[in-house]
């Protein structure tokens, strides 16, 4: 399960980017959830990598028949995932599937249906990981995040959760206060670890 030399800086770059908490809903989390959460929140920085000082890594997938970055991004991204699951990493069966994506897609005119390596995580799917008195984070911002503690389930597929800190450094006015409640869909809570763990 040996990193590919041509990865290891990205994946140290990844590494620095990400802290504790993002580690452990990684490892946690279903791999398709895993992977979305590392793109939305550090996609272009990974990109951005790649562009500008990872001339082996692209010419690595250059020679495999990838020359765009936002691919090598996911690719790389993806077996990271794996990587920090202890997972096989399959890269040449993710780049197999990177390569034959466009001739994947079935057109029913009016809609297409895109293909995928294994079927998509559900956020009702997504429920079992958020347990009554489970610690979250949610970001408000780049500086501000808040953890709060789940204390219910709502109607569709939504979390209730009772703020019991917010990490404010620069003690910016936020509208959250401790001991309010906030909701909102699983996809968008990290899960904070507890001290047994």
């Amino acid at each position: 399960m040996g990193i590919p030399l041509e990865f290891e800086s990205t994946y140290l770059f990844l590494n620095y980017l990400l802290d504790d908490i993002d580690k452990y809903s990684i490892e946690k989390f279903p791999e398709d959830i895993a992977v979305s959460k590392i793109i939305h929140k550090k996609g272009l920085n990974v990109r951005l990598n790649i562009e500008r000082h990872q001339t082996s890594l692209k010419n690595y997938f250059s020679g495999r028949g990838i020359d765009d970055t936002k691919i090598m991004s996911l690719i790389v991204i993806t077996t990271y995932v794996r990587h920090l699951k202890n997972e096989p990493l399959e890269l040449d069966k993710e780049i197999d599937f990177q390569l034959n994506f466009a001739s994947l897609i079935e057109d029913h005119e009016d809609y297409l249906i895109l293909p995928e390596k294994k079927p998509s995580t559900q956020e009702n799917e997504l429920l079992k990981f958020f347990p009554k008195g489970q610690l979250v984070r949610i970001w408000h911002s780049d500086n501000i995040s808040i953890i709060a503690e789940i204390v219910e389930y709502l109607d569709d597929n939504k979390l209730s959760a009772e703020i019991i800190d917010i990490l404010n450094p620069e003690n910016i006015s936020i509208e959250y206060k401790l001991n309010e409640t906030i909701e909102g869909h699983p996809i968008h809570f990290d899960l904070v670890p507890t001290f047994d763990e």
